[in-house]
């Protein structure tokens, strides 16, 4: 990442970035439709909501947006986004995707997982989808996350997985000045 400044404790430099972001845990399990196009967009509603730093308002559960991390004004930068999807365990289809938008552009970065899924067996696993990138951003910005998935029927993305101590979410912190 050369060229971006890191996120400093805002020693009270402007030139400095503040530490701050949002993690949006889901706080209920998530239904994705079979071979939905465009992906579902994963609505995080009143789930957690863990805060880096001091800065609130970057996430309206009640809003019109609950799927949404937006940044606020006077935060631009360069934001490190992350999203973890734990798709129910199943036997059909072969593709689990959790796609990353930034402004709902058509310039995705997309995990797939594809053909690593295992029987729904006593102790089957589901699947656990990881994408992570970084963006350019200004006030009004904002990040999302998408959800595909082609089992044969609906598929649960899941709040707390029985099979792992994570959960599904999406988080966004800024880590240095444009």
């Amino acid at each position: 990442m050369s060229g971006f400044p890191l996120a400093s404790g805002g020693g009270g430099d402007p030139s400095e970035a503040s530490p701050i972001g949002v993690k949006l845990i889901l706080a209920s399990d998530f239904t994705v439709n079979d071979n939905q196009v465009p992906a579902e967009k994963v609505t995080f509603g009143v789930g957690t909501v863990k805060p880096w730093g001091d800065v609130l308002g970057m996430h309206s559960a009640g809003g019109p947006n609950p799927e949404r991390i937006t940044i606020p004004t006077g935060y631009d930068g360069i934001y490190e986004v992350d999203a973890s999807l734990f798709f129910q365990a199943s036997v059909g289809g072969s593709v689990r995707s959790a796609l990353l938008e930034h402004n709902n552009s058509a310039n995705v970065v997309q995990e797939e997982v594809i053909g690593h899924q295992q029987a729904i067996t006593s102790g089957g696993h589901g699947t656990i989808t990881l994408v992570k990138a970084y963006f350019k951003a200004v006030a009004g910005d904002y990040f999302q996350v998408r959800a595909y998935q082609n089992a044969g029927g609906a598929l649960l993305v899941q709040h707390t997985p029985s099979t792992t101590k994570g959960s599904s979410f999406l988080s966004a912190r800024r880590i240095g000045i444009a």
